[in-house]
């Protein structure tokens, strides 16, 4: 009896660990996304806003068409990865982005999955203050 617990422990874990892989959702497809940054500590900061539309495709790349508040349109590609987090789907975009008067510079997009056709992230830095705000909605 002794011998067959940590047999069934052991597959226990190789089931829930099977579970969990095929539970990963998917987020291929198109979302129509928001994302924002402030300091709630200074009013004069450097803030970020910009609204995209995203192209998830399944081979890990990602292609996004957006307008940024300061810069205008911008067209951004790069890679995306999907990771549980503290039990939650975390995705996360990253690579170049093209804007008219800056030129080329790095891209960073990143979004907890609340369902199947929703993402959002609110999170602060309590010392430094920065505030990073997202909302996706899958489309069609």
């Amino acid at each position: 009896m002794k011998q067959i617990i940590p047999i069934l422990a052991a597959i226990a874990v190789i089931l829930s660990v099977k579970g969990v892989q095929a539970q990963q959702p998917t987020v291929v497809g198109q979302w129509q996304c928001e994302y924002g940054t402030r300091n709630i500590y200074r009013t004069d900061a450097h803030t970020v806003y910009y609204q995209a539309l995203f192209f998830i495709q399944p081979n890990g790349t990602f292609q996004a068409q957006g307008q940024d508040h300061t810069s205008g349109q911008f067209q951004a590609q790069g890679q995306w990865s999907l990771q549980q987090h503290n039990g939650r789907w975390w995705f996360s975009a990253r690579g170049q982005r093209t804007m008219q008067f800056m030129g080329v510079v790095d891209f960073a997009f990143d979004s907890y999955l609340t369902g199947e056709r929703n993402m959002s992230l609110n999170e602060q830095d309590r010392p430094s203050g920065i505030e990073i705000a997202s909302i996706c909605q899958r489309v069609g």
